[in-house]
């Protein structure tokens, strides 16, 4: 199960829980049901990430960069996500030398190479054409 294996490669990360406020000793005392909602809301298309905790990290030169942590549920069906979508698509796109080129050219060329590997746009969404 690869909600099972993200959840473990993550605790094994020593990720932390996000504004929810859920740490994994909460989430382990019923895995199996935590799961099964994560799974369902995926696959029914109701699933809606919950907003990110803001944390600063200092800088050298005393600024701060702004990090976003997720909850733990989102980052598991993120990286759920991940590995099926990857798997999917990886194979259609070239790896594109970036070295001297603008990332408008980078862009086009990736839109025009997807074009070419059958990828199309509607709306907002990607799908495959051919």
């Amino acid at each position: 199960m690869q909600v099972l294996e993200e959840y473990k490669h993550i605790k094994a990360n020593q990720g932390v829980g996000g504004i929810d406020g859920v740490e994994f000793d909460e989430l382990e005392r019923d895995l199996r049901n935590d799961f099964n909602i994560i799974l369902n809301r995926m696959s029914s298309g109701s699933y809606i990430p919950i907003a990110v905790k803001g944390e600063g990290i200092p800088k050298k030169d005393g600024r701060k960069r702004h990090l976003g942590i997720l909850t733990i549920t989102d980052m598991i069906a993120q990286m759920v996500v991940l590995m099926n979508f990857e798997s999917l698509v990886e194979s259609c796109f070239i790896r594109i030398r970036i070295d001297g080129c603008s990332s408008v050219e980078t862009r086009q060329e990736t839109y025009l190479n997807s074009r070419r590997q059958g990828w199309g746009r509607s709306g907002w969404r990607w799908q495959r054409t051919k």
